[in-house]
């Protein structure tokens, strides 16, 4: 798969997440999720959050952790930061909220 074809199907899934969670209540952002002690709104927060974490700074995280992923995730994850950093992660642009 060429690179160009690579991001459309990103951006293609991306934008079927945008439309699947736009109709979501308050209760069921709050809800809980399917990974234990995460709401629905943590997990999709660090799905976005994800996307801005940069190479250097992910293989940084390894190299300091000796490779141990979770090590990694302990030392830069907690659910209070979700909650804290990313709660309006989702209130979105005039794109987003010109979803129907």
């Amino acid at each position: 798969m060429s690179h160009e074809i690579t991001w459309k199907s990103v951006h293609d899934e991306r934008e079927s997440l945008l439309e699947d969670l736009a109709g979501l209540s308050d209760a069921q952002w709050r809800a809980p999720s399917l990974c234990e002690d995460w709401s629905v709104q943590q997990v999709v927060a660090h799905l976005a959050s994800s996307a801005r974490t940069s190479k250097a700074s992910a293989a940084k995280q390894m190299l300091t952790h000796k490779g141990n992923v979770q090590a990694v995730i302990d030392a830069t994850i907690d659910r209070q930061m979700y909650t804290r950093d990313y709660a309006d992660v989702f209130a979105g642009d005039e794109r987003w909220r010109g979803l129907d």
